[in-house]
């Protein structure tokens, strides 16, 4: 394994969004990373970013062809990820791009042979598999604090947050897979999913449920919802565990119905915990837990529920 070098890695950033900007100082806070240059359509939005970290605006052309970057930073609308990614591993950049990676698993597959063949970090923003809560719920489970698992349901529900070029089942949806994918460590054997449009003609409430044989898994996610849940639960032989990401806490009720409260602090957030691990990959040469082939296996889920969707709700094999 090789040394982590104590310099800074001079990273662009691509998208100065909310997000962007979120995504922008997190890596910033953990001293790995240095915001050497910004980019965005919008240019107010740009301004802003570059003036908070002293980076000039410049095109993406010109940060390709910069030999000094060394990494990027996307954090642009979904249908543009792919694009951005596969010109920045033809440029020598390692990628951090946010979920999706792409808007197929094919697309997926493509980044993730460049980026092997190059020797390059690859690696897609599945942010809650950096949480704490999560962590924890991992560990109970491995554990056997709830028997055997048996069911684990995910929700995803807030109001707006809409996205032009991507549906709920996409936008949302990643989140989900790739905590029950954490959770079971395998893919469904097929997926069943409805998905509604409420204002728009992109479809904003999904629901879908996951087959695993002797296990099932329930997701639903709505861009139409007033109130905010964010919350995942997993119930065994022997009881049940949730976590509330709104509020912070993990909870195991065991079969007597007894509540006991497993929370443990989170020392950074998951965003920055995100961000550090891909600087650690870089510097060190590892393959990060989110990778191309990892983002890869999450669309395939997510093809298959939007499949079962066109379908009136039909099982997909995934």
């Amino acid at each position: 394994m090789r040394s982590i070098r104590t310099r800074r890695i001079d990273a662009a950033l691509i998208g100065c969004g909310e997000w962007g900007a979120k995504v922008a100082r997190s890596a910033h806070e953990t001293g790995l990373f240095r915001i050497a240059s910004v980019t965005d359509r919008n240019g107010a939005h740009a301004i802003t970013l570059a003036t908070a970290f002293d980076a000039p605006v410049r095109s993406f052309a010109r940060v390709a062809e910069d030999p000094g970057i060394e990494a990027v930073l996307i954090v642009t609308d979904a249908s543009s990820h792919f694009d951005y990614a596969r010109a920045a591993l033809e440029a020598g950049k390692h990628v951090f791009a946010e979920k999706p990676l792409a808007l197929s698993s094919a697309e997926a597959l493509v980044l993730a042979e460049r980026a092997e063949a190059a020797r390059l970090t690859l690696m897609t923003g599945h942010t809650y598999l950096y949480a704490q809560g999560l962590h924890t719920l991992r560990r109970a489970i491995a554990r056997g604090d709830i028997g055997e698992l048996m069911f684990i349901s995910s929700e995803r529900l807030a109001y707006g947050r809409f996205r032009e070029d991507v549906d709920a089942l996409f936008n949302l949806g990643p989140h989900d897979v790739s905590i029950i994918h954490a959770l079971t460590g395998c893919l469904p054997l097929q997926v069943r999913c409805e998905a509604y449009p409420v204002s728009r003609a992109l479809c904003d409430i999904a629901i879908f449920t996951a087959d695993f044989g002797s296990l099932k898994a329930h997701v639903h996610l709505s861009a139409v919802h007033p109130l905010k849940v964010r919350r995942v639960a997993a119930a065994g032989t022997q009881g049940a565990i949730v976590f509330d990401d709104v509020s912070g806490r993990v909870e195991r009720v065991n079969s007597a119905g007894q509540r006991v409260d497993l929370t443990e602090p989170q020392q950074e957030t998951p965003l920055k915990a995100e961000c550090r691990h891909f600087a650690e990959c870089i510097l060190q040469g590892t393959t990060p837990l989110s990778d191309g082939r990892h983002a890869a296996l999450m669309l395939r889920v997510l093809e298959a529920a939007s499949a079962s969707a066109t379908r009136q709700g039909a099982w997909v094999p995934v």
